[in-house]
């Protein structure tokens, strides 16, 4: 009687333990798919901040590099520049600038530590310094392209100001973007992988 009564008590424990297995081993499976599928999601979230960031500094590097180029043009003598394209070409790298920086502040970068040095210059802050300065810049550009050139020693003067503020804005945003880069290239590990 005790054979049988150890059999029926392990007939019933490997049941149990059976129905155990089937309850909890799929529930197991799915936490560990849930749990691939949030480290994938933020993977990919992660990536979209990064490409939005990379954006928003090669959009306003082109935007720079336009008015640069054009402020250097203009200073060739003899060489004149067509208005037009240059106001078509800035207004669609201001575009441009406009809609990568409209796409990063979904992500509520902070750009504190590019305005800093400014405040402490007594500067006031506002979150497009750089878009203004460059709109200046480009503003000038084209008052200046349309007064006739060769340009005087005052505006000569003054778009080397406006060219060296919009670069001063330029460099330190970038220096904040590189920055927030870094963190997101450090924390970015591929979907999986164990510290993820």
């Amino acid at each position: 009687m005790s054979d049988a009564l150890y059999g029926l008590i392990g007939a019933l424990g490997g049941a149990a333990l059976g129905a155990a297995g089937a309850y909890w081993g799929p529930l197991r499976q799915q936490r560990e798919v849930a749990l691939q599928a949030a480290a994938e999601r933020m993977y990919a979230e992660r990536h979209e901040k990064i490409e939005r960031l990379i954006a928003v500094r090669s959009s306003l590097r082109a935007w720079n590099a336009l008015l640069n180029r054009t402020f250097l043009e203009m200073q060739i003598p003899g060489r004149s520049v067509d208005l037009d394209q240059f106001r078509q070409d800035e207004l669609n790298a201001m575009n441009e600038g406009w809609r990568a920086l409209d796409a990063v502040m979904h992500d509520h970068v902070v750009v504190s530590a590019a305005i800093q040095r400014h405040l402490l210059a007594n500067e006031t802050f506002r979150p497009s310094m750089l878009t203004e300065a460059l709109e200046q810049f480009g503003l000038r550009l084209s008052q200046v392209g349309q007064d006739g050139l060769p340009m005087s020693a005052e505006a000569l003067e003054e778009l080397e100001a406006l060219s060296q503020r919009a670069a001063n804005w330029r460099r330190d945003l970038s220096a904040v973007i590189e920055s927030r880069l870094e963190e997101y290239f450090l924390g970015s590990h591929s979907p999986g992988s164990a510290s993820t």
